[in-house]
């Protein structure tokens, strides 16, 4: 008991002493995966000042045999080699979109993908040299800091390691502006087997981490069968949310923790919801944009809001087709919830899912964020 009271102390001295100050209080944000980037037009009208902080999925290309190495110039290698394609698309674009966010007042963090990275944790020198490397590329394309998508199982011994690690290096380079260093976990993460009976951090834990990150994504999507599953059903049920967020990240302050609006569903052919299958699911349904909506409804799918989930389904005119994603009514109740417990903020999975061009209009369309813009909290931007 002494324990936890103490690490509870810890966190809270943490969250009012931390250099966080320099973040605004509520955090909207977005994932934008650069090799989507469609043209040069995109960003010069899109109004990326929506957001207080992107996540740009642009990190450099590395494998694990890249840390074997032990070289003490190996991290500035990595980075003063790094090249962004040249071109007018995708990450050809990449220091133009930063530069563009950063005169709306936006702040762009490289968003790294957890690929070898469990890999890397889970040798020093390695967590080391891969920290200094990426703070090294996140100083030359003047990004404000780092973001670690972590995808896989969480050894949390190596993963708290590799974030005190990555906080450090970005603490050493020149102090010229805030350096951000965020995390995105999945809703409920898998702890491999025996190193967490209880699957959820415990207070010692989430003081450890809320030294290191400033704030962590909860990614509150992908809560169903999607592809790999056998049972289809809601993407992101509210129902489910409000169960898992509270029970499993109970031992976070409410405001180290940011919620995941999803601009995406899946789309599913020949079965209908919450029929358990044979097969996985990828031989029936596929990643399905909001983008991709509108035409369906044109051609006479339909709408069945289900109030227990909180959540739509969309059927096609002979009910064999169907379509979980959401909406702007289930995001309104989504954000309604999340203000009303006072978490951090929202960040969404993907910037492009919702993405419709300008064609002639002063700005690119988001119906998804247009419509959860006006209730979130009046935009602040990050002091330098």
């Amino acid at each position: 008991m002494i324990w936890k009271l103490c690490a509870g102390l810890i966190a809270g001295l943490y969250v009012s002493t931390f250099s966080e100050a320099a973040a605004p209080d509520f955090i909207h944000a977005t994932y934008l995966v650069g090799s989507r980037i469609e043209n040069r037009d995109e960003i010069e009208r899109t109004r990326f000042s929506q957001f207080n902080f992107i996540y740009l999925m642009a990190s450099p290309d590395w494998t694990t045999e890249d840390f074997n190495r032990t070289d003490a110039d190996l991290p500035q290698q990595l980075a003063a080699q790094h090249r962004f394609p040249e071109g007018d698309q995708g990450l050809s674009l990449v220091p133009a979109l930063i530069d563009r966010a950063h005169r709306q007042g936006v702040k762009v963090l490289a968003s790294i993908v957890a690929t070898d990275t469990p890999l890397i944790a889970s040798d020093a020198t390695k967590r080391r040299l891969f920290a200094q490397a990426m703070a090294a590329f996140v100083a030359k394309y003047g990004f404000d800091g780092l973001e670690v998508d972590w995808e896989r199982s969480l050894h949390l011994d190596n993963y708290m390691a590799l974030m005190q690690e990555l906080r450090s290096a970005l603490n050493a380079l020149p102090p010229t502006r805030t350096y951000y260093l965020t995390t995105a976990l999945h809703t409920s993460p898998h702890f491999p087997a025996g190193q967490l009976p209880e699957r959820q951090f415990n207070a010692a834990q989430a003081a450890q981490l809320c030294q290191a990150v400033d704030w962590i994504n909860i990614m509150t999507y992908d809560m169903s069968g999607g592809v790999w599953g056998k049972t289809a059903s809601h993407n992101t049920p509210l129902n489910r949310i409000q169960q898992v967020v509270p029970q499993r990240w109970a031992a976070f302050p409410p405001e180290k923790l940011c919620i995941g609006l999803a601009s995406y569903g899946f789309k599913y052919t020949g079965i209908k919801p919450d029929q358990p299958q044979t097969n996985r699911l990828s031989e029936s349904g596929r990643y399905c944009t909001y983008t991709e909506l509108a035409p369906l409804l044109a051609q006479g799918w339909t709408e069945r809001f289900e109030p227990g989930a909180e959540a739509p389904y969309y059927f096609s005119p002979d009910q064999a087709d169907f379509i979980t994603i959401d909406n702007p009514r289930s995001l309104t109740a989504k954000v309604q919830w999340v203000l009303s417990r006072h978490y951090r903020g929202v960040f969404w999975w993907e910037f492009h899912c919702d993405y419709l061009p300008a064609d002639g209009q002063t700005n690119p369309q988001h119906p998804l964020v247009d419509a959860v813009e006006p209730l979130l909290p009046p935009i602040q931007y990050a002091t330098p």
